[in-house]
């Protein structure tokens, strides 16, 4: 059996060494790494050339972020399952790759998840992270009362057919969690397992990605679109959110205007939830006023769009979030995103174009998590 690592790095230096070692060291199966440095300007190049070891495939790109890193790396992918495996964290032991992959057979799953070992800067060990334990239903009512942040962790370890058929979409693709997507009207589950025993080390400390300004608007834009997905299935009474109830999706459609201003108050309440979760100022940006105007303000604005502008207009998807994010704070977004920002600052909307610019303008309201209504002329 051979484990493919995906390992995305940006300026860890200070932690990829003892990172590319935890994984080659692993015994009891074939081992391939695969690091795609993220435009690092620090020493990580120096630091991954001085391991001399045939396992290990080298990418350098321009700064695009870790899940256009990701898809990156996924090309040179080749081994039996995939494993997602962040630069500055660890496994727990030499022999986690080959008990992951043993329960994987033995049980026939799609992959397996457990808790995380947290520990410090200096490798030193400080807790546990729990993970939701019960799979399934279950974990996907969790998942939307937890502001859609991943209940079970983003590190997966999946058979190579699942990376490919799910996890590049929904995660890598689209910045959701890997073990769930929506189509054809339904939600559909990987087959997952809990373990006992953590396979894994996050790294816990003030220089986190996660911790910064556009970290969090990376997880931002997922965790908002993971509750516009679910908030299509699942009503929450807003006084208190705590109980939850599963809705058919046609409740929401734009005919039945109640249900799509309840779908949109349940939206707008859960992204207060997620800014205040995070620490963010709905005003430090025009996209954070944009999203919460937008569930927040009734309007009957509808917007006929011109051709030439969506043609002209470069089709960003949630794998490009940080490429969003300097074109936001650069004043350099491209025209229809301008445009939808614009509206949505005024209230919801409905858009008006031409039958074939349906599907790209729809992956453009997507990827900004606008639910807005798009009619064909």
């Amino acid at each position: 059996m051979k484990v493919s690592v995906l390992m995305p790095t940006y300026n860890d230096s200070k932690y990829i060494g003892r990172a590319i070692e935890s994984v080659l060291s692993q015994r009891g199966v074939d081992v391939e790494l695969i690091i795609i440095n993220d435009g690092s300007t620090d020493e990580t190049e120096e630091v991954v050339h001085s391991y001399k070891d045939e396992r290990i495939k080298y990418i350098k790109q321009e700064n695009k972020g870790q899940l256009d890193a990701l898809l990156n790396g996924s090309r040179l992918v080749s081994g039996d399952f995939v494993c997602l495996f962040h630069s500055d964290d660890l496994l727990t032991d030499e022999f986690v790759f080959k008990r992951n992959t043993t329960r994987i057979l033995e049980r026939n799953l799609d992959g397996v998840y457990s808790d995380y070992i947290t520990m410090d800067e200096k490798c030193r060990e400080t807790g546990i992270l729990k993970v939701h334990r019960d799979f399934g239903e279950k974990a996907l009512r969790k998942l939307i009362q937890y502001s859609g942040s991943n209940v079970i962790g983003d590190p997966f370890f999946t058979k190579k057919n699942v990376f490919f058929r799910c996890i590049v979409k929904n995660y890598i693709i689209w910045n959701q969690p890997y073990w769930f997507a929506v189509d054809g009207g339904k939600i559909h589950l990987l087959r997952l397992e809990y373990i006992d025993q953590p396979w894994y080390k996050y790294r816990v400390y003030e220089g986190n990605y996660a911790r910064s300004d556009i970290g969090k608007f990376v997880a931002v834009n997922g965790v908002i679109r993971t509750i516009t997905d679910l908030s299509k299935f699942y009503r929450v009474p807003l006084a208190s959110f705590r109980y939850i109830h599963r809705l058919p999706t046609s409740l929401i459609v734009r005919r039945s205007r109640s249900s799509y201003e309840r779908y949109r108050a349940q939206v707008c309440a859960f992204t207060r939830k997620v800014f205040k979760g995070y620490g963010i100022d709905p005003d430090s940006n025009v996209y954070y006023q944009a999203l919460l105007s937008f569930y927040e303000k009734e309007s009957d604005v509808r917007l006929e769009i011109d051709n030439k502008l969506i043609n002209e207009t470069p089709l960003l998807l949630g794998k490009d979030v940080s490429v969003f994010y300097n074109m936001l704070l650069n004043d350099k977004l491209p025209g229809l995103y301008k445009l939808f920002l614009k509206t949505a600052l005024k209230g919801s909307f409905e858009v008006v174009i031409d039958k074939d610019f349906e599907k790209k303008v729809g992956m453009i309201l997507k990827f900004l998590n606008f639910s807005a209504p798009v009619l064909t002329r």
